[in-house]
């Protein structure tokens, strides 16, 4: 009898979680209508794509990515960011552009992860997706993605408020995605240490450069000041050097 009612407990305390869950579910439809359309897809799917964005517009572009204690939270400066970029997933449709399949599990960024020691990329995932405690993000069958799809920026800029200012241009982005480490796909995000230290590495190496540069400008600048015909500092003005580099005293 006792085993009953704590199992009957359990089950009403389920339900009442269950109920204020669904209370606390957006109202994807109602909210998102005033920015986009709804479009229904073959199956009875309905999809909602954004309206009055620019023609290389792409998920997760207008924003900036902010470290959390459940890994990088995308913050959209759109108005239907708080909708489309942490529940449901995005697509490619060839006659619709970029579309929108609801879901109610909601995630701090649904984006699939390529970087190297340069750069760092993220892509939208799938609607076929999954999310799981024990092997994190994946997903149920094999998905193509191409350079299009993908967001790129110098690790020195991935902290930046506005990142799409930073983005790598899109004539440039095949390069980048077909580079020998990029071909490795990561869906569980890198860490905020692992962003500091190629931000820090990526700085060092400019310093080293500026430094190495300047060091070759003032020796050029030296070596310009003894060619043919000029004075050598070290003998006065009735001394020069010829041509193999010896001193000529002018008497």
């Amino acid at each position: 009898m006792k085993k009953m009612i704590f199992i009957l407990i359990l089950w009403t305390l389920a339900t009442i979680n269950l109920d204020a869950a669904y209370r606390n579910r957006p109202d994807f439809y109602k909210a998102l209508k005033p920015y986009g359309e709804w479009i229904m897809l073959g199956h009875n799917i309905n999809v909602w794509r954004p309206a009055f964005v620019h023609k290389d517009w792409k998920p997760y572009m207008i924003g900036r990515w902010k470290w959390t204690s459940i890994g990088w939270y995308w913050v959209s400066y759109e108005p239907f960011g708080e909708i489309v970029f942490h529940y449901g997933r995005w697509e490619y449709h060839p006659r619709y552009g970029w579309i929108w399949f609801p879901d109610d599990e909601w995630g701090p960024a649904w984006v699939e992860w390529r970087y190297d020691d340069d750069y760092i990329g993220w892509a939208p995932m799938p609607y076929t997706s999954q999310f799981r405690l024990d092997i994190g993000l994946r997903i149920s069958f094999k998905w193509i993605t191409i350079p299009d799809y993908w967001c790129f920026v110098h690790y020195k800029h991935f902290y930046s408020r506005n990142i799409r200012d930073y983005l790598i241009h899109e004539r440039h982005k095949r390069d980048i995605f077909y580079r020998p480490h990029f071909k490795k796909r990561h869906f569980d995000p890198p860490r905020k240490y692992y962003i500091d230290k190629r931000t820090k590495d990526y700085d060092l190496r400019e310093n080293n450069k500026r430094r190495e540069s300047k060091s070759e400008n003032r020796h050029y600048r030296k070596d310009a000041g003894r060619g043919n015909g000029d004075f050598d500092r070290n003998y006065g003005d009735n001394s020069r050097r010829n041509r193999d580099g010896k001193i000529i005293r002018r008497r």
